[in-house]
């Protein structure tokens, strides 16, 4: 008899591993956490587009200083860059050559020909391999007509999307543990609570509980707690049992 309680409370506890309320508590979960993948992909995407378009703004400011400048007059070939890392101008004429450039890209040929008010991402630069997003406006100069190029740096950019990505990769596990946890821990209770008193009742003839009532909530206020950290349990409870009726209605 002893060799056949072992199995038979296994069979028992598997089937009710697959009642109602297992499935609803799994679907609650699963919905949650497809959620907050679906709420960090949205978050990055936007934070990505955002940050590219700041990066397109500080562009087009420039060239368009530039493009003041040269209406004036340069006094030398080389036109400084904000930053020797972040930032490329070069000044194109009517015919393609570079008449203009920063002092990183100093007789350096043409990065990249831009429609005026268009853009362009650069793989990599002569100074730096990362990408850079270059911009194209219209001035006119001693040459005639030109073609300003400013070029700025997206490493900014991929580096607060790394960041930002892999605080979510921890943030969104924990914090689905954290939601996730709740509904897990009522349910697995009921679970517990049940499968023991039925073993203990067969193998002692007197059923023993392991909490003082189940779910899990029910106990803690039998222990004393408010009745508001109790109304909190009952609201998850409520919310499993309106997802398990929306369920079912739906097959």
């Amino acid at each position: 008899m002893d060799v056949d309680r072992g199995p038979t409370l296994w069979r028992r506890t598997r089937q009710r591993m697959g009642a109602i309320r297992v499935r609803t508590t799994a679907a609650a979960v699963l919905a949650v956490g497809v959620s907050l993948i679906v709420a960090s992909v949205a978050m990055l995407t936007l934070l990505q587009r955002s940050l590219r378009t700041d990066v397109r703004t500080t562009a087009e400011i420039r060239a368009e200083t530039i493009a003041g400048d040269l209406a004036v007059g340069p006094d030398s070939p080389l036109i400084a860059a904000a930053s020797q890392d972040e930032e490329f101008v070069q000044v194109l004429d009517g015919a393609g050559n570079v008449v203009l450039a920063s002092p990183n890209l100093a007789g350096v040929g043409p990065i990249a020909v831009v429609e005026p008010g268009g853009e362009r991402t650069i793989p990599e630069v002569p100074f730096e391999d990362s990408e850079f997003l270059a911009v194209g406006m219209s001035a006119t100069g001693e040459q005639g007509d030109l073609l300003v190029v400013v070029g700025r740096s997206l490493e900014p950019v991929a580096e607060a999307r790394r960041v930002t990505a892999g605080l979510l990769a921890i943030g969104v596990p924990l914090l689905l543990v954290i939601v996730g946890g709740v509904f897990v821990l009522e349910t697995l209770s009921v679970i517990v609570q049940t499968s023991w008193f039925r073993y203990t009742r067969r193998r002692f003839g007197e059923g023993r509980r392991v909490f003082s009532m189940a779910p899990i909530h029910h106990h803690f206020e039998k222990l004393g707690w408010p009745r508001s950290e109790e109304h909190t349990s009952e609201l998850q409870s409520h919310v499993r049992i309106s997802y398990a009726v929306f369920c079912l209605k739906k097959k």
